[in-house]
C-alpha cells in the first residue's frame, strides 16, 4: 500500500501496523477492553492474525472472537479506505509524536486510533486544556457563563474541549470560535456521520480552524452507548473538566464521573436551587464530585 491521503501529513508510517489498527477499529466497539489488552500483548498484527486463524489464546478471548466475528470481512480495509478519503478523513496514530499521551490513562480502554479532520499541527499546541460540557437544555444563563468562561479560557490560551453536541458544547465552540481560539470537538459517530445535523456549520468551522476528532471508524452512526464512550476522551484529554449547567440526568455527569476515575479536576457552577437546569451541578458539589466554581 502506498501512502494514502489519510496519512498524507506523516512522513513515516508502518502501513502494515496501520491496516492492521484500521480493521480493528471497525471490528470493535470503542473502549473495548479485551482488544485494547490483546492490540496491547501482541501488537495489532499479530493480534489480527490470531483472530483470523482463530488462535486459541484462552475463552474470554476466544468469546471475544465470536463477538467481533459478524463484522469481519477480507476487503474491510479497502472499504473503510475509501470512505475515509472519500471524506477527507485523516488518521492519527498511537505511534505518531503527536499522539496525546492522556490517552494512556485510560490503559486498555485507550483509543485503538483517532480519525481526524482539520491541522494536526494543533495537536502539539496542546499546552492547556480545559473540557466544557453541560445540558443540551442551555438557558440563557448557562448560555452566558459558558460564553464567559470560554472567553477568559482562550485569553489564557487554553483549548476547549467538548462533544459537539447542542446547547453547552455548542455554545463553548462557538465562543471559542469567535475569539480565534482553539476548540477541539469529540464526536460520538464516525466523522462522515456527523450528529446533529444542526451542527454542521459548526462542525465545518471547527475542522477548518480547530479539529473534528472520532474513534468510530467511517460508516459509525453515533449510538447511547458510544456517546458515553466518547466521554471518557473528553475527560481523559482534558487537564480539568467545568460543567456550567446540567440538569439532574444530564449526559455531561457521565463526563464527569470519567473524570473522576482519572483524578481530573471537575469543577461546577452553581444555580438556582428552583432551576432543574443546575440541579445536575447544584448535586455534583453537594455530592463533593465537583469543586464551587464562583469565578470564571
Amino acid at each position: 500500500m502506498k501512502n494514502p491521503s489519510i496519512r498524507r501529513d506523516f512522513s513515516t508510517t508502518n502501513f502494515d501496523e496501520a491496516k492492521a489498527l484500521v480493521v480493528w477499529n471497525a471490528l470493535v466497539e470503542p473502549g473495548d477492553r479485551i482488544a485494547g489488552e490483546l492490540v496491547g500483548r501482541l501488537g495489532a498484527i499479530e493480534a489480527l492474525e490470531a483472530f483470523v486463524s482463530k488462535r486459541d489464546l484462552g475463552e474470554g478471548i476466544q468469546k471475544a472472537f465470536e463477538r467481533w466475528k459478524p463484522r469481519y470481512r477480507k476487503d474491510l480495509f479497502e472499504e473503510k479506505l475509501f470512505l475515509a478519503q472519500k471524506y477527507d478523513l485523516k488518521l492519527l496514530l498511537p505511534s505518531d509524536p503527536q499522539w496525546p499521551t492522556d490517552f494512556k490513562d485510560l490503559g486498555a480502554h485507550s483509543p485503538l486510533l483517532i480519525w481526524y479532520r482539520g491541522n494536526f499541527d494543533h495537536f502539539s499546541n496542546l499546552v492547556r486544556k480545559v473540557g466544557v460540557v453541560g445540558s443540551r437544555n442551555a438557558t440563557q444563563y448557562g448560555q452566558r457563563i459558558t460564553t464567559d468562561l470560554a472567553s477568559v479560557l482562550v485569553e489564557e490560551k487554553a483549548a476547549i474541549i467538548s462533544g459537539g453536541a447542542l446547547g453547552i458544547d455548542s455554545v463553548a465552540h462557538r465562543a471559542a470560535l469567535k475569539l480565534k481560539g482553539l476548540t477541539f470537538a469529540f464526536m460520538a459517530g464516525a466523522l462522515d456521520c456527523l450528529y446533529p445535523a444542526a451542527n454542521f456549520e459548526l462542525f465545518d468551522a471547527i475542522g477548518h480552524h480547530g479539529l473534528l476528532l472520532s474513534e468510530l471508524t467511517p460508516g459509525s452512526r453515533p449510538t447511547r452507548w458510544r456517546f458515553l464512550q466518547r466521554n471518557r476522551l473528553i475527560a481523559a484529554l482534558s487537564d480539568a473538566i467545568v460543567v456550567t449547567e446540567a440538569g439532574w440526568r444530564s449526559g455531561s455527569i457521565n463526563t464527569v464521573n470519567h473524570a473522576c476515575e482519572l483524578t481530573r479536576p471537575v469543577f461546577a457552577v452553581p444555580g438556582s436551587i428552583s432551576s432543574p437546569a443546575s440541579a445536575g451541578c447544584n448535586r455534583l458539589i453537594r455530592d463533593g464530585q465537583a469543586t464551587l466554581l464562583l469565578d470564571v
